[in-house]
């Protein structure tokens, strides 16, 4: 989780600029093996949204890998904000230390029904020697509503290295 601090730097400088990722998934992070601890890389911008220009999407189309999406792509919220970016790289987080994603299912009605309305699943069930926090974290960085979420990308990261108690 402590190579995560250039993906949270570069997300916040695109959030500072009105730029959200949307496509945030393991496919899309860069390992660079820069001795002596590597660092990860965030690629393709391609379905980048910019909060301060009209929209190209069509309304209604969900951009982005479907077990990495906020519900409120599922949803069809016209109210897409930075907050996108905070779930996924919470998604992401989760698949690395857990190997899966929190929600996955081949059907992609169920794996959106899954994402807007099932209970927010934990890290624990997966890895039992994970501290009890880090289920608490999950509850807040996967959370259905952006309002409930960790606000930025900065937040939900300083809460993940508190809460696997490790320095920041």
């Amino acid at each position: 989780p402590v190579v995560f601090g250039p993906v949270v730097s570069t997300l916040e400088r695109a959030h500072s600029l009105g730029i959200v990722h949307r496509d945030l998934k393991p496919a899309n992070l860069f390992v660079v093996d820069s001795r002596p601890t590597p660092t990860i890389r965030v690629l393709d911008f391609g379905f980048a949204k910019f909060t301060r220009m009209r929209s190209f999407t069509v309304a209604g189309t969900v951009a982005g890998s479907p077990s990495f999406v906020a519900p409120e792509m599922w949803m069809g919220s016209t109210q897409l904000d930075h907050r996108l970016d905070v779930y996924s790289l919470a998604a992401v987080v989760f698949r690395v230390l857990t190997r899966h994603p929190p929600f996955h299912s081949q059907d992609l009605l169920q794996l959106c029904q899954l994402a807007t309305q099932a209970p927010r699943p934990g890290l624990r069930s997966f890895r039992p020697e994970l501290p009890p926090e880090i289920d608490d974290w999950a509850q807040l960085a996967l959370a259905i509503d952006p309002q409930e979420r960790f606000q930025s990308v900065r937040a939900l990261y300083s809460a993940l290295l508190r809460a696997l108690k490790l320095p920041g």
